[in-house]
């Protein structure tokens, strides 16, 4: 009887609950629900990974459609926004927010990004935190090692640190308190607060270690080091880059000893012209099949139709044969992979670095009514015996890892020189012994840089 009793008080309250929210929402509630309905029924539509890592969509789709008409505030509403972003654990997942839309009580959002001393770095594709501001360092666990500062975001506001969306949820109101969990080497997690300037003197602060600024404002570099050309191309996004300087660089590759394509720092861009660089290195078409969408509904559902499609990269201009090395770290991405996977499977290329960040498929944009952009996963790039990269990424032929113990002995700026020089004493191993640290020329001297 008791239980009886407890159960119909608890259903009771419920049914309060319930009568409330049947009040007619006011135009604010009406217009954030009809925000994430628009974002979740072109994620529900296109999509091509509902189903990873066992990822329950339906119920993750009532939680947060269950919050959005009652985040009333800009700010709040937009982490909740990039949070539901957040629990697709894609790399290829981004959203772009105008900054008008992040205005509170006429004041532009700040971000923690922009506090001096505040940095991150990617660690193995994860980031961390390797600069505090002055007076705002946490706590760190007990018993750890003075040497262990370094922690990893797992989450922040609360939601999933991701890469691509870690810029969305560092900004917020001016002032406010960033809300960070840190995993430390120990494996235990705190939580730590830094906050957000009240004003930013200069924006455009990046916060990310300088080495690991991806799409910056240099496009591509390149340099001869000891007859051998090195290429460090960042970006594939036609906007930024032409085929033409691309060519240009491989016709004076094909006159060196060898081409070091150096894909470290470049997280994809445009298929068309990763295929079009591809195609100076093939002998044959390359082909790859396009999985979107199961089927495509015709009539009113009463015709289904399997869609087909392809895509292939021709050879083209007059082929690169030599020795090739491609550089690849963690954050390589998308193109850049594909590219990668490419020059090793069909030209003999030796890759090496870091596994890639696994992040296959095409993109798709879509620009919602209030001017944000959405950027996802839409159509998968599978060769011909239908194998992908999502998750899995591209393996190197030799590992050359940047770690968080490196972070830890040698400095965020150390740990990278020291990569540096164990990435090129490797490629010059595979070159058969040539040293390509010790050259006469500095490379800050005799690097061509294009930027735009």
């Amino acid at each position: 009887m008791r239980r009886l009793t407890i159960l119909t008080l608890a259903v009771g309250g419920l049914a309060l609950t319930t009568c409330a929210g049947l009040e007619p929402l006011t135009d604010l509630q009406a217009k954030r629900l009809e925000q994430i309905d628009e974002l979740l029924e072109v994620l529900e539509e296109d999509y091509v990974f509902p189903k990873r890592h066992d990822l329950d969509w339906d119920s993750l789709r009532k939680q947060y459609r269950a919050a959005a008409p009652f985040s009333a505030r800009p700010n709040d509403f937009y982490h909740l926004l990039t949070g539901m972003l957040s629990e697709l654990d894609d790399l290829h997942v981004s959203f772009d927010v105008p900054p008008e839309n992040l205005v509170e009580d006429g004041r532009a959002a700040t971000t923690v990004l922009e506090v001096p001393g505040f940095y991150l770095m990617p660690i193995e594709g994860r980031p961390y935190i390797v600069g505090w501001p002055e007076g705002q360092q946490p706590r760190r666990p007990e018993r750890l090692p003075e040497a262990a500062a370094f922690p990893e975001v797992v989450r922040i506001e609360g939601f999933r640190a991701i890469w691509p969306l870690v810029p969305n949820l560092l900004r917020g109101r001016p002032g406010s308190a960033a809300e960070l969990h840190l995993r430390w080497r120990d494996g235990s997690v705190t939580r730590h607060t830094v906050a957000r300037p009240e004003e930013v003197e200069e924006p455009g602060g990046s916060g990310v270690v300088s080495a690991w600024q991806l799409g910056g404002g240099t496009s591509l570099q390149w340099e001869e080091l000891g007859g051998y050309l090195y290429l460090d191309l960042r970006t594939l996004d036609r906007d930024r880059i032409e085929l033409e300087e691309i060519d240009a660089i491989l016709d004076r590759a094909r006159e060196s000893k060898g081409l070091i394509l150096d894909l470290r720092r470049n997280p994809g861009g445009d298929w068309a012209l990763t295929g079009a660089i591809g195609g100076r290195f093939l002998r044959e078409p390359l082909t790859f099949a396009l999985s979107a969408k199961p089927e495509e509904s015709f009539f009113f559902g009463l015709i289904s139709v399997d869609p087909f499609i392809s895509s292939s990269w021709e050879p083209r201009g007059d082929r690169y044969e030599g020795p090739l090395i491609v550089l690849t770290s963690a954050l390589t991405g998308s193109g850049a992979e594909h590219l990668a996977l490419v020059l090793q499977r069909e030209v003999g290329a030796i890759v090496i670095g870091e596994r890639t960040s696994g992040a296959e498929a095409g993109v798709a944009r879509y620009v919602a009514q209030d001017g944000s952009t959405l950027r996802f996963s839409a159509i998968r790039l599978l060769d011909l015996r239908g194998r992908g990269l999502q998750d899995s990424g591209v393996v190197p032929d030799v590992s050359v890892r940047l770690t968080l113990a490196d972070v830890e002995r040698l400095g965020p700026s150390g740990a990278f020189r020291n990569w540096e020089e164990r990435i090129f004493a490797a490629v010059g191993r595979e070159l058969g012994g040539v040293s390509l640290l010790e050259r006469p020329v500095p490379r800050a001297e005799s690097r061509q840089e294009v930027t735009r």
